[in-house]
């Protein structure tokens, strides 16, 4: 097989892969709809520890778990804020190799950013689309262990 045929099949083969993948996810969502979703857009700090809530559903790709960590908001951008400490709460699914699907951002002590959040029971907050954070800075650490 000569080299261009090679590099023929290996290039249609990447843009099949990209192609599948990125349309198994849902896009992102412009910033009028994140922030007409949001109670509140905000700079704002994720601390630690995170915290492992327990599996809430399991998917065809794996199981799906909530976590939550507090978070401080620095700055109101749009919207209100009843309070500006509290908790953040996200879902993370362990996939099986070859799945793909939706899950939050993760987010990690130390990060900061831009969150688009809506209120939830109790105080806390959920960012409103996996496109709704704009991380400023990294956040660092893994993911907490979950109880069984």
């Amino acid at each position: 097989m000569a080299i261009s045929q090679l590099c023929r099949i290996l290039l249609g083969c990447a843009l099949v892969t990209t192609w599948s993948t990125a349309h198994a996810l849902t896009p992102p969502l412009e910033e009028a709809e994140l922030r007409h979703a949001a109670t509140v857009v905000a700079e704002g700090e994720v601390g630690g520890p995170l915290q492992c809530l327990g599996e809430i559903d399991t998917t065809a790709c794996g199981p799906k778990f909530k976590y939550m960590a507090p978070f401080t908001i620095r700055k109101i951008l749009h919207g209100k804020a009843i309070r500006t400490t509290g908790t953040i709460y996200f879902y993370h699914v362990f996939y099986k190799d070859g799945c793909t699907g939706d899950q939050d951002a993760t987010h990690y002590p130390g990060e900061r950013g831009v969150y688009y959040l809506r209120q939830v029971e109790g105080g806390g907050w959920h960012q409103v689309h996996w496109s709704g954070v704009t991380v400023t800075h990294e956040g660092h650490g893994t993911l907490p262990a979950c109880p069984h």
